[in-house]
């Protein structure tokens, strides 16, 4: 049973690669410069200042300083809001466009696309932090008729926001509260601030899709507006990082004054953005839904923990974080298996990093019964199957 499903499994992904068009990454932030290095401003502009608020009746004031805005050397762009003793705070907002912001050295924007940063947040009472996109005519048209895509926000402790995601989508009739929104909860008690996510959406012509570690949760297309309200999503937009500080007439409240305000990092490992482009036979690419290219040397699932695919990332957490169709199937496949708590042992190598839907724990649970008590065998029911090989750590 269990061969029989892993051949269906690998034939799928298989046949998965043999689709018409891939995401070609086109942009990026990986954020590797030295600790203590500024965000590249070939890449990002800063908002200053307090704004009124920012329309939303927020506390904090966005500054340009090191301690609000830092990359921390080990790959990762930080952004931290801060109380001061006087009970002031401040932290940072960064755009990759130039409309409205405070300083103009880069000014970058999209029109459809694979828009995607993996994220470890901050939480508490009043922090707010968000992944979000604005319309490249914001000064001209103004907020809502611009439109804005919020990929990732979270809401701290407002409806206890630990394990969720809200994404949403404001345009003319359809913003502020009335935006069209859904919620996405982490699954398996997994918490936004305990490790990294993958916050995405799929972007094309009258549709928006969300997802959160590949899997899909929200889809807004023209159907999806009030009757007689306009769709302003199909045209050049940019990207904004922000952690805000909701102020008393926030939905989301302010942070206790008399409790202390501990360290609020949002970590940003990085922002990359795909666009459609025609599959190029034998070429390794991440296609529509995260899926690799299986027809790459026949390797699309081939790894081990601790080397890369050949000619493909080395980085320990790249053969993690992966999703689509194949994985759905090979979770079943392996639940067939051993069902065991714990962190999996097991890695599949994929040429980018996106956040497998189950995460690791799943993966490990390739035992059948009978092994269920000897953790470290060798998953050896299913593998080297047409191809598609998965290496196991003894």
């Amino acid at each position: 049973m269990t061969r029989r499903f892993c051949l269906f499994l690998c034939t799928a992904f298989a046949l998965s690669a043999q689709t018409s068009t891939v995401w070609k990454q086109v942009w990026s932030d990986e954020f590797n410069a030295a600790s203590g290095s500024p965000p590249d401003s070939s890449k990002w502009n800063f908002d200053l200042g307090n704004n009124n608020g920012w329309g939303n009746g927020e506390l904090e004031n966005y500054t340009n300083s090191a301690q609000n805005a830092f990359q921390d050397g080990k790959g990762n762009l930080v952004i931290r809001a801060i109380r001061d003793s006087a009970g002031s705070y401040t932290s940072a907002r960064l755009q990759t466009g130039s409309p409205g912001a405070s300083t103009h050295t880069a000014d970058g924007n999209w029109q459809y696309g694979r828009i995607a940063a993996r994220i470890k947040l901050p939480f508490g009472q009043g922090v707010w932090p968000a992944f979000w996109m604005l319309g490249e005519n914001f000064v001209t048209a103004g907020w809502p008729t611009c439109g804005e895509l919020d990929i990732m926000e979270n809401f701290g402790t407002f409806h206890d926001n630990s394990n969720v995601n809200n994404g949403t989508a404001h345009g003319p009739g359809y913003s502020g509260g009335a935006g069209i929104s859904k919620s996405y909860m982490l699954p398996r008690g997994q918490r936004v601030y305990d490790d990294y996510h993958v916050y995405s959406i799929e972007w094309a012509p009258d549709s928006v899709e969300w997802f959160v570690d590949g899997v899909s949760f929200h889809k807004v297309t023209p159907a999806s507006l009030p009757k007689g309200a306009r769709w302003v999503f199909n045209a050049p937009f940019f990207i904004l990082l922000n952690l805000a500080v909701g102020g008393p007439k926030t939905f989301l409240g302010t942070p206790d004054p008399n409790a202390a305000f501990p360290r609020q990092d949002m970590l940003v490992d990085y922002v990359r953005v795909y666009q459609a482009a025609p599959a190029v036979a034998g070429a390794p690419a991440i296609m529509p839904g995260g899926v690799v290219n299986a027809a790459w040397s026949g390797h699309a699932c081939t790894g081990h923990p601790r080397r890369g695919l050949r000619g493909g990332p080395r980085r320990h957490d790249d053969y993690r974080h992966w999703h689509g169709p194949f994985s759905v199937l090979a979770r079943r496949c392996f639940r067939l298996g051993e069902r065991r708590r714990g962190r999996a042992d097991l890695r599949f190598a994929v040429t980018d990093r996106f956040s497998d839907p189950v995460g690791d724990a799943h993966l490990a649970r390739c035992r059948r019964e009978g092994a269920a008590r000897n953790r470290r065998k060798r998953c050896r029911d299913g593998h080297d199957l047409a191809g598609c090989s998965v290496a196991v750590p003894a």
